[in-house]
């Protein structure tokens, strides 16, 4: 049976495509946002740790917004817990 091409792409755009789009850009293209499992758990263990958010991007020579987008990943699937002090380090109380 001879299909026409036309038809088939028609059909695979309406089942996938969720938007049409006529020219596309993508943000942030420039950074990257894959982590190895290694490193997502050194950053949970510095996050609880109380390091600044700063600081772990650094720990592993990354744009703070790379960083920024594993947190809030990893909020979301409720494997972090939102820290009262935020992003920020933890405050220390000498006393």
């Amino acid at each position: 049976m001879n299909s026409n091409p036309n038809k088939s792409i028609a059909r695979l755009e309406k089942r996938f495509m969720k938007k049409r789009r006529m020219k596309i850009y993508t943000a942030l293209e420039e950074l990257d946002f894959h982590w190895d499992e290694q490193e997502v758990s050194t950053f949970i263990e510095l996050w609880n740790n109380g390091f600044s958010l700063n600081e772990i991007a650094q720990r592993f020579s990354r744009d703070i917004d790379e960083a920024a987008i594993l947190l809030m990943d990893l909020g979301r699937k409720k494997r972090i817990n939102p820290r009262h002090y935020g992003i920020e380090r933890r405050k220390v109380n000498y006393r």
